[in-house]
């Protein structure tokens, strides 16, 4: 949005780091635009520094001094605390340039419960001039670092991306096969691709992955697809949907596919790719495990889901609002959620059960989430009235969305303030 704007952004970032369970696989270069660059710090050969931690902090600190002693800058801004706020904050005291600052859940919901992290955020925030904040509770929790209401910056959720040319009333048929092939070739699931991509894991992953890799037959099937996305943890309910998919009887129900686009901790990917393959094998052979997808093309992979499951249960961090169901229903999903993460949705006041969701208690309830799953499966009529209703329902949310987006929002209060002070130093 900043961009389209009109304004010239420098994304400065360790990206390029992250572990590939972490990282984009599909459509990492489907967006690219005039005026936006970014720039990765430099890869450091492992244990060639003393304490073996990466100086992350230290690299983004230089790259951005390095950066703003060439570019002007009119604006920093330090995307989640922890490092990138952290280092903006160093940057910004260093050439007195105006900041900003976003959260992440897990900042405020996890690392503030650290005495010395707490008292480093509390630094960030009283420099900081402007600070986006996500819901009441993590704005209480801001304000116990020091946070005063002249720094907030009122942005709405901004709306999410939307399929384009898709009739309110119709759910657009995509292949999974074709749209995976579209954006990341014919060598999806070769050994050479798995390898290549996941060179730095450890070879039971790899070896883990590529015993998982779809048959082309599968990928092409036009079954329905069940599909669940997110960072593999205790609470996200992963592990609950293996057993009650596993419960599904292909004569009763009809035969369906079952889609896990998984990311975060290595050891926790291989852990569920191993319960996969062990307990649920007649699961394992219907599975298709799903790169990362850039945000701009999930609009076209969730079409291609018929069922999408979002099965958060006692997910510890309190300010945490995820865009899930709203980007599923947007595409035409039928969403299955749990209680706990209907609440959180943002949009969970008109989300109904049989209505335009299927909503149960816990994900640990495996026959109650089967029988959801089945229900949709079996009655195809209810199954696309949900789509449908589901569709209508985002509709009317997403017009009343923020169009400008946390970083135009943040641009939008720098130069109301900067008008105001001009101002005020005419008369």
């Amino acid at each position: 949005m900043a961009v389209e704007a009109g304004h010239k952004v420098e994304i400065v970032t360790n990206s390029a780091k992250s572990v590939p369970s972490n990282m984009i696989g599909l459509g990492c270069d489907a967006r690219t635009m005039p005026g936006l660059r970014v720039h990765q710090i430099a890869q450091i050969p492992e244990r060639s520094f003393i304490p073996w931690a990466r100086p992350d902090h230290s690299q983004l600190v230089g790259k951005a001094l390095s950066l703003t002693a060439t570019e002007k800058c009119d604006l920093l801004v330090g995307w989640y605390f922890e490092p990138y706020a952290v280092a903006a904050a160093s940057v910004a005291l260093l050439r007195n340039i105006p900041l900003a600052v976003l959260h992440a859940g897990s900042d405020v919901g996890r690392l503030t419960r650290y005495e010395e992290l707490s008292a480093t955020y509390k630094s960030v925030i009283s420099k900081a001039d402007y600070v986006i904040v996500s819901g009441d509770a993590a704005q209480q929790k801001l304000k116990h670092l020091g946070l005063k209401d002249r720094q907030v910056v009122d942005c709405g959720s901004l709306p999410v991306v939307q399929q384009k040319k898709l009739p309110s009333s119709a759910k657009r048929e995509v292949s999974v096969a074709d749209f995976i092939q579209k954006h990341l070739g014919p060598t999806i699931g070769s050994k050479s691709w798995v390898r290549r991509t996941y060179a730095s894991c450890d070879t039971a992953l790899q070896d883990a992955i590529l015993a998982q890799r779809p048959s082309q037959n599968l990928l092409s099937e036009d079954t329905p697809i069940i599909a669940m996305f997110g960072k593999i943890h205790p609470a996200k309910g992963f592990e609950a949907l293996l057993a009650a998919a596993d419960q599904l009887d292909p004569d009763r129900h009809g035969q369906f596919r079952l889609m896990l686009n998984l990311s975060g901790d290595e050891d926790r990917v291989l852990t569920l790719l191993n319960l996969l393959s062990s307990r649920y094998p007649r699961l394992a052979k219907r599975t298709v495990l799903c790169p990362i997808a850039h945000p701009a093309l999930m609009p076209e992979l969730l079409g291609a889901c018929s069922i999408v499951c979002i099965l958060d249960s006692g997910f510890g961090i309190v300010p945490h609002q995820p865009r899930m169901a709203r980007e599923a229903l947007s595409a035409g999903a039928a969403v299955v959620a749990t209680v706990e993460s209907i609440s959180k949705s943002q949009i969970g006041k008109y989300m109904q059960h049989e209505l335009n969701c299927m909503i149960v208690d816990v994900a640990s309830d495996a026959a109650d989430l089967a029988g959801c799953m089945g229900k949709l499966l079996q009655d195809r009529e209810t199954l696309r009235r949900l789509q449908i209703s589901g569709r209508a329902l985002s509709a009317v949310v997403e017009r009343s969305a923020d169009p400008r987006g946390p970083l135009l929002a943040l641009i939008n209060a720098a130069k109301a303030r900067d008008f105001q002070s001009k101002s005020r130093a005419l008369t």
